[in-house]
């Protein structure tokens, strides 16, 4: 139902864009709902990517704490270094094309998680 209504406001937005030839979100939803709807769409938006943020450096640091138990024991310092060493390099980069290795190294280690665990399920169950 969720992905439905993703694909339905996706199909929406680009109508819009095509008919108003805006080609941005914020300017999207300017148009639509007005300046201070705008606003705190983009707060909205600030919190979810914080939310992932906080994801991906819990399941960094539970990754690290597996291969390296005696090293990784402070939750705080991957933290920081999950964020100084990664995440704060990526989020400087201006044009997003340079993005592209760094996405495709992210879909091949998915893969490989996926075929890793459709290989040692069976042994589990």
């Amino acid at each position: 139902l969720l992905t439905y209504a993703n694909y339905i406001s996706g199909l929406i937005l680009i109508n819009i864009s095509s008919i108003t030839n805006t080609f941005n979100y914020t300017g999207i939803i300017k148009l639509l709902f007005g300046r201070k709807c705008a606003f705190f769409q983009c707060i909205i938006i600030l919190f979810g990517c914080l939310g992932i943020t906080i994801i991906y450096q819990l399941l960094t640091y539970d990754l690290l704490k597996a291969i390296f138990p005696e090293i990784i024991e402070y939750r705080s310092i991957t933290f920081i270094l999950t964020a100084f060493l990664i995440l704060f390099p990526l989020g400087l980069i201006q044009d997003i094309s340079k993005l592209a290795f760094s996405s495709t190294v992210t879909v091949t280690a998915f893969i490989y998680i996926i075929f890793i665990i459709c290989i040692q399920s069976p042994w589990y169950i």
